[in-house]
């Protein structure tokens, strides 16, 4: 398969994981039950924020980082930490989980990733350091947060093609496009455009390939 080097959790594995508005790991124990997570080198996280702006998160296994990108540019610092925070302590507990290993510590130097470390609005949300979390277990998986499109224009222009957006990015990266040529391509006006045709292509093929779409009767048509 082309892509079997990614893996894509479902658009509501987020909000069931934070579904008490905290972290529950209860909630999604068995979601990754049958697939081997940590041989994967990218893991896309689907997130919607107040039920009608989609967003995504990256976790990059090999490089060990999570990136937030928000086309609309609406997400603060301080909820794309909480969402970092929430994947690494997710990460942790299904190493810990799948290979019986066992801690009370959460992350390990969990830093911060983009942005200006000399803003007063990074500084008041790491408490003055680009160090979050806690360092004192030697069984934790260490991960950086890379806030994208962080105080920069964004490159969506409506307010109803963030879905879009998600998918180029995620179909962007399982292709291994560099990150800063990923957000050169994402503020072409035109790309948006294109890739909507690439997925309702992509899409009737699959749909004709698996059988979901009589074909002749709209070649008839």
């Amino acid at each position: 398969m082309k892509f079997s080097h990614v893996f894509s959790l479902p658009s509501f594995f987020y909000t069931k994981l934070t579904t008490t508005g905290r972290y529950e790991y209860s909630s999604v124990i068995r979601w990754t039950k049958k697939t081997a997570i940590f041989q994967k080198e990218i893991i896309f996280v689907p997130i919607i924020l107040d039920e009608s702006h989609w967003i995504l998160a990256a976790i990059f296994m090999k490089d060990q980082r999570i990136a937030i990108l928000d086309s609309l540019g609406i997400l603060s610092i301080e909820n794309s930490i909480t969402i970092g925070r929430n994947l690494v302590r997710w990460l942790n507990d299904e190493y810990h989980s799948k290979y019986n290993v066992y801690e009370e510590d959460e992350c390990k130097n969990y830093k911060i990733k983009g942005g200006d470390p000399d803003t007063n609005e990074i500084n008041q949300s790491t408490r003055s350091s680009t160090i979050i979390g806690k360092a004192e277990s030697k069984n934790q998986i260490n991960f950086e947060l890379d806030i994208m499109f962080q105080n920069e224009q964004p490159p969506q222009m409506d307010g109803s093609s963030c879905g879009v957006f998600v998918c180029m990015f995620a179909r962007l990266m399982a292709e291994n496009i560099e990150r800063d040529k990923i957000k050169d391509i994402a503020n072409l006006q035109e790309a948006n455009k294109r890739f909507k045709k690439v997925m309702c292509t992509e899409l009737w093929e699959y749909a004709k390939k698996s059988g979901q779409v009589n074909f002749e009767e709209y070649e008839d048509s």
